[in-house]
């Protein structure tokens, strides 16, 4: 999905749309939020992923998903990717 284009390398994750439609109305203040990060291309790790991932509930994971895409650059993009190789193989 990399090499194709439709992904990249770091980002949010991708969000499924039931997933996207229950949550929106659970946590209704994630929906302009929402807007900020679904103009960027989901990511095989991103800041949500190396943040705490299952800890994380979903209108933070949201919060950080818009925190990366209003703030995106190289240094950010290596810094995520430098701590993903501990987040995996930590507890979260």
């Amino acid at each position: 999905n990399v090499l194709r284009g439709d992904m990249s390398m770091v980002g949010p994750r991708a969000y499924l749309e039931k997933e996207l439609t229950e949550q929106v109305k659970k946590y209704p203040g994630t929906a302009k939020l929402m807007k900020v990060v679904l103009t960027v291309k989901p990511g095989l790790t991103g800041l949500w992923q190396v943040s705490g991932r299952n800890e994380v509930t979903f209108d933070k994971r949201v919060g950080l998903d818009a925190q990366y895409a209003s703030t995106r650059s190289i240094w950010n993009d290596l810094k995520i990717l430098w701590k993903t190789p501990q987040a995996m193989i930590s507890k979260w």
